[in-house]
């Protein structure tokens, strides 16, 4: 049974984006889907010795393990064994999972490390342009060892750890296989790592509270075990992953088997046949008025200083209760304020309610001082600029509030609206700190249910009135890695008449592993509300190691606000697709000896208003060329047509209908050597006005505990009535002592604002998840001749029971 043009012509919008969204990609289904990998499993074994976190897998339990090895390659040869061998052990106790790595390697003294902190980087992310794409890339510049761990064993959700061969730890908890990941997620783990003259050994301690999983007797978990040999920019697995899927896609992980009785969070038990656990006391603690902290170690047990006893022999218990403590000065004399001295403390508490249900609280939160946005990028854009959640009360299972596909990650994506972003709670419009009495937060899952329940609320401060926030969220999984929920926002004022509300709903399939459908329903209400004010969006996206095919459809009303969140067009409809094609060259001919991937992608978008009239027409044919040792090349070629109030090329322009294009072009270095660069450079053309910019940016590394990066940023305006100059520059300097003791600074200037921004922050970690931190930071606006600043200096102290 056919559709007609006239049964075609009479749908609705939203059910017009859909068929189209099905037309792009239902058909590819007829291709064969590749098979799943054949199962891989490992098995723990219990062991009652004591294991010192040290590196060196000296201790006599190690030689009783299973060895796992056959790694293969995902990068650059997909499917083919690895150029450098590497074993994989198992271990675990009451309170602890054990894992060992011995990564073999015939030219140690070329093994590349650049960072060694704690949570080193892992991903760049670009600013977003004007057209709204955010470009998020890998930035794995040195030799890494890693493992996925899926607790529940669902094929969905899981937690990724890794680190360096000069110890850097890394921790990543991701959601759906990577539709959402929290880059921010810190747990409490140990690892210790030691060079050899034949490669390099890891070994881990996980404890079992870090991780929340079923309280079954016999557990089984998907893992996966990664390494990457950077100097020839090489990835493998032991479960094979194909090339486009990356870190997050768990359900090609193998299983771990045999944990027995282990308890999620709660102290083991006294059964003699289960090891020689030291008796467990908790921690006294207590706070003088001056708000240091003294701690009373427990009695007995446990080893101290680095490679000694696995730490969670000494923090052990579902009740985690983080204080900290604060002393600094404020002075901002741009709002004419007078210099004021800061002393302040606070309590958050983390208790487990069961083995998949967290409650977070907090009082008098720590929501100011320690972190900043310093790169601060001209913006042009219509568009606020966005950062990410770095407040530790947000972070955890954060994911869980997101609707739809999030858009981190991908070649270019972009999201139209975003219905929540914690971001705004406690912060002004401006990003200054408003005074927060406290919070509660409920998150995690039971079975195939998902719950998050956020309230917080602040205290009125001059003339603005206190606010309740408060986020509810629902989900449920089914079929194989499918899922739909809903999601509730609120926030109510003190005054009865000042509320705004959030209802929403989602719906995310996915089928053989390679196509994926999402939509999503919102609707907004605050008092001025009249209707029009609601949101639908609906997309499908098929990709292989081969292709790329992608539709979207969005309708977002006039009306439509999510004051928690952002919409970058209201009273639109707009129809996206892209169609790509990825080539990999073989390494050992021709090109493939220096180019690794061509990837041509074709992007368009289609927007219109209510009345009909269309708003924008966007054809963007692209090409990314990445080399075998991890530099790139990028041009873009972008034909728009767009009405002024959309701002063609950044430019406020009288209202009128205009055609421009625009040229764009990158280059960027291999970022693992001592010494790499980016350069960019965009053009773009409209009646008779031009605007340029120039990018240029570089980072020198030359050794593990010392980098210093830069950038410079152009944009040369030729309008009717003359030309305009502006430009940014910007330098970061980190230098590192130890993995666990660092110091940042950061300069940027600002010629649109006059403004310069510095940033200065030690930090010491005395203590997993436990801080010392000194910060300096001064914003200074040479036009205004006045000049902020803030020190402080902060305590944070985590208490486990």
């Amino acid at each position: 049974m056919g559709i007609s043009r006239k049964h075609v012509a009479g749908l609705h919008p939203l059910k017009k984006g859909i068929l189209l969204v099905g037309f792009l990609t239902t058909s590819t289904t007829l291709f064969s889907q590749e098979p799943p990998p054949a199962g891989k499993v490992v098995s723990a074994h219990y062991t009652e010795s004591l294991i010192s976190i040290d590196g060196s897998l000296s201790e006599s339990a190690w030689a009783t393990a299973q060895p796992v090895t056959g790694f293969i390659q995902t990068d650059p040869s997909e499917g083919k064994p690895a150029t450098e061998w590497t074993e994989v052990k198992v271990l675990f106790d009451d309170k602890n999972l054990y894992i060992a790595a011995y990564c073999h390697d015939r030219r140690p003294k070329e093994i590349v490390v650049h960072d060694i902190t704690r949570d080193f980087e892992w991903l760049e992310e670009l600013e977003e342009d004007e057209l709204g794409y955010r470009v998020v890339e890998n930035w794995l510049d040195q030799d890494l060892f890693g493992f996925q761990l899926d607790t529940f064993n669902d094929d969905r959700n899981g937690f990724i750890m890794a680190t360096s061969p000069e110890g850097g730890q890394r921790d990543i908890q991701f959601y759906n296989e990577g539709r959402d990941v929290n880059f921010a997620w810190v747990g409490t783990w140990q690892v210790e790592v030691q060079i050899h003259d034949d490669g390099w050994t890891a070994e881990f301690a996980i404890p079992f509270e870090t991780l929340s999983f079923s309280e079954e007797d016999f557990q089984v978990w998907g893992v996966n075990f990664f390494r990457l040999l950077r100097r020839r920019n090489e990835l493998t697995w032991w479960s094979p992953v194909p090339r486009r899927y990356g870190f997050f896609q768990v359900s090609r992980a193998g299983e771990l088997r045999a944990l027995e009785r282990v308890d999620p969070g709660v102290e083991p038990s006294n059964e003699s046949s289960r090891g020689a656990a030291s008796q467990w006391q908790s921690s006294n603690f207590q706070i003088s008025p001056a708000g240091f902290l003294t701690v009373l170690q427990r009695q007995g047990g446990g080893g101290g200083g680095g490679g000694g006893r696995a730490e969670s022999e000494q923090d052990s218990g579902r009740l985690k209760v983080k204080l900290y403590s604060l002393a600094g000065m404020e002075q901002f004399r741009s709002r004419g304020l007078q210099t004021e001295e800061v002393f302040d403390g606070g309590v958050d508490v983390k208790y487990g309610l069961t083995s998949g249900l967290t409650l977070d609280l907090t009082f008098n939160p720590d929501f100011a001082f320690v972190e900043v946005d310093v790169k601060k990028k001209v913006n042009l854009t219509k568009f606020p600029t966005s950062f990410p959640e770095k407040r530790d009360f947000f972070r955890e299972n954060a994911g869980l509030f997101q609707l739809g596909e999030t858009y981190r990650l991908g070649p270019r994506r972009k999201q139209e609206a975003v219905l929540f972003r914690s971001r705004q709670i406690g912060l002004s419009e401006k990003g200054a700190p408003l005074p927060i009495w406290g919070g509660a937060r409920l998150t995690g899952r039971a079975g195939p249910y998902y719950l998050g329940f956020m309230t917080v609320q602040t205290r009125s401060e001059d003339a603005l009135p206190a606010d309740n926030f408060t986020v509810a969220r629902f989900k449920r999984d089914f079929l194989a890695n499918s899922d739909m929920g809903v999601l509730f926002i609120n926030r109510q004022s003190e005054h009865p008449s000042d509320y705004h509300r959030t209802y929403a709903a989602d719906v995310n399939f996915q089928f053989f592993k390679d196509l994926k459908f999402n939509a999503v329903l919102a609707k907004t209400e605050n008092p001025d509300s009249s209707g029009q004010n609601g949101m639908a969006t609906a997309e499908m996206k098929w990709q292989t190691n081969l292709f790329r095919i992608l539709g979207a459809y969005s309708e977002i009303q006039e009306n439509f606000d999510p004051e928690l969140g952002s919409a970058r067009r209201s009273g639109r409809r707009i129809i996206h697709a892209e169609v790509g094609l990825s080539a990999r060259l073989q390494e050992e001919r021709n090109l493939g000896s220096f180019i690794r991937d061509i990837f041509p992608l074709l992007i368009s978008d289609f927007v219109t208003l209510p009345n009909g009239e269309t708003e924008v027409k966007l054809l963007r044919p692209q090409v990314e060329v990445k080399f075998q040792d991890g530099g790139g090349f990028e041009t873009q070629y972008i034909q728009n047509f767009k009405r002024a109030e959309r701002r063609p090329c950044s430019i406020r322009l009288s209202r009128g209908d205009y055609r421009f294009n625009e040229l764009r072009v990158r280059y960027f270095s291999d970022k693992s050597k001592v010494f790499s660069f980016d350069a960019r450079f965009k053009k773009c053309d409209v009646s008779m006005l031009e605007k340029k910019t120039f990018t240029l940016g570089g980072k020198l590394q030359p050794s593990s505990r010392f980098n210093i990066s830069g950038d410079y940023v152009r944009n040369n305006f030729r309008l009717q009535d003359g030309s305009l100059a502006t430009y940014e520059v910007g330098f970061n300097m980190k230098l590192t002592f130890t993995p666990k003791m660092f110091l940042n600074a950061a300069i940027r200037y600002n010629s649109d604002k006059t403004q310069v921004d510095s940033h200065i922050r030690f930090r010491l970690i005395h203590r997993t998840s436990s801080d010392l931190f000194f910060v300096y930071n001064q914003q200074q606006d040479i036009e205004e001749e006045t000049t902020d600043r803030v020190l402080a200096l902060k305590y944070t102290y985590l208490l486990i029971f």
